[in-house]
């Protein structure tokens, strides 16, 4: 996020680089509020280079789109093929939490227009705590949120390093959810895996035994 006040403080959250355009940035860290102060110019001026790259008179226009954009989103905001009925089945059985590198704002806003808000019982979100994955931290609150030990939980995610790394350094069984091409060397061997979102009920049933 090239220009954002407090950057390094953003990049330890693991926000993604278009987080400002949805986000405001809610929080009582000071780093959030100088953030926040910045946010409105930022979406203006991304929004109006996007329209002079088009070649499209701005007017008022990019003040409109920036105001419309987090709405536009959150309509467009689906679930993954399969997790609602993975999310329906885990339920009854588990505990379920979530542990994710985004605006508390953002990531709340995104499970509610998903329809996936009930299906947990806990979201831990970096930007309402102040640290995010690989940070062992995030796991940790989770897990006292959720009353488990780490020997109980198992963690399911796609990135190598967030994921699976940062949940085996806080002690958690994860399940590697290959999405995309990825460096499988980065995964230990000893790591359960599945190849779609389809497999992953077989392996959460092999580790729970």
């Amino acid at each position: 996020m090239a220009g954002c006040p407090r950057g390094g403080y953003v990049q330890n959250l693991g926000f993604h680089f278009v987080a400002p355009l949805f986000s405001d940035f809610p929080g009582e860290a000071p780093e959030l509020a100088a953030i926040r102060a910045w946010i409105p110019g930022f979406r203006l001026d991304v929004w109006r280079r996007l329209l002079k790259r088009g070649a499209v008179p701005d007017g008022d226009l990019a003040t409109q789109i920036s105001r419309c954009f987090p709405d536009y989103l959150l309509n467009a905001t689906h679930p993954i093929e399969g997790v609602t009925d993975l999310l329906k089945t885990l339920t009854p059985r588990f505990r379920l939490g979530m542990v994710t590198n985004r605006p508390d704002d953002l990531q709340v806003a995104k499970l509610r227009a998903a329809g996936l808000t009930e299906r947990f019982q806990f979201v831990a979100t970096s930007g309402a705590l102040g640290f995010g994955k690989p940070d062992p931290r995030i796991f940790i609150q989770a897990l006292k949120e959720l009353d488990l030990t780490a020997q109980e939980a198992i963690m399911i995610g796609d990135n190598p390093v967030n994921d699976v790394q940062g949940a085996l350094d806080a002690g958690l069984k994860p399940i590697w959810l290959r999405t995309r091409d990825q460096d499988e060397t980065r995964i230990p061997k000893t790591v359960p895996r599945g190849n779609s979102v389809e497999q992953l009920l077989d392996v959460i049933n092999h580790l729970a035994g």
